[in-house]
């Protein structure tokens, strides 16, 4: 599941090649995470996040949801993953791109 393989690279779960590029470098990684407007259709995920295919969604839905508490719960003293893309970067950071990544595929189904 795309969205939730996002929130497992975070936790440190999933390990995702880095994408080489100056997106890993502040204040740019900052800019593109927390201000400039979500690209629609033409950014992609390091293809590591689109290896899984879904199973059913009843069981996606219950692996989300467990994702997001996790994610959710993961007090500040732990250590998070560094991005793929955008390299090291904070709780918070790593908060705003999943709830915006999660955001967009909500909106791109309508739900």
């Amino acid at each position: 599941m795309h969205v939730g393989d996002q929130m497992r690279q975070a936790l440190g779960e999933l390990e995702v090649a880095p994408v080489p590029g100056p997106l890993a470098h502040w204040p740019l990684n900052w800019l593109l995470i927390h201000v400039v407007p979500w690209p629609k259709g033409k950014a992609k995920s390091p293809p590591a996040l689109y290896a899984r295919e879904s199973s059913d969604w009843a069981a996606d839905h219950a692996e989300l949801e467990r994702l997001i508490e996790r994610f959710a719960s993961r007090g500040p003293e732990l250590a998070w993953a560094r991005s793929p893309v955008f390299g090291r970067i904070s709780r918070a950071d790593w908060g705003v791109l999943c709830h915006r990544h999660l955001d967009h595929h909500l909106r791109q189904f309508g739900v």
